[in-house]
């Protein structure tokens, strides 16, 4: 990439109880986005414009990033999931970024319409957000956003 850094993240993704995790680029991580989360729809025709992406990035002290990573693996997704809300999730972690205080994960939950987002901020939100921080206190902080898939 000329004039710049190139920006590495490690994607990792759960399907039928395995997990992969790779190292990829910032600009490949699109192609993978739509090469897994393409899903056909009832005429086979592939559904991934306007899905909804609701990004959860946490900063995670050193001192429970194990055990909070494999509850976000084995509890916080399959909970997510099974509200109906999300039809997928992803987890990254940031590089080139400052871990003097632990390593920074992104949760990516794929919301096929804004109504299903809604419906899931209206009814579990609150519910999901107290679970965590009943679990790890302050030893997590974060803040989320929504995007759309536009292209």
């Amino acid at each position: 990439m000329a004039g710049g850094h190139l920006k590495l993240i490690r994607v990792e993704s759960q399907s039928a109880g395995t997990t992969k995790a790779n190292l990829i680029s910032l600009n490949d991580l699109w192609l993978t986005y739509y090469n897994v989360h393409q899903q056909p729809n009832l005429f086979g025709v592939r559904k991934l414009l306007n899905m909804i992406i609701y990004n959860v990035t946490i900063n995670v002290d050193w001192s429970i990033h194990e055990e909070w990573l494999q509850w976000v693996k084995q509890d916080q997704i399959p909970g997510m999931l099974a509200t109906g809300h999300f039809s997928g999730s992803r987890i990254l972690r940031l590089l080139q970024v400052d871990e003097l205080e632990g390593p920074t994960y992104a949760v990516q939950y794929y919301a096929d319409t804004i109504d299903d987002y809604n419906l899931f901020i209206e009814s579990r939100s609150a519910i999901q957000s107290e679970k965590e921080f009943s679990k790890w206190g302050d030893k997590t902080v974060g803040f989320s956003t929504i995007m759309e898939v536009v292209q």
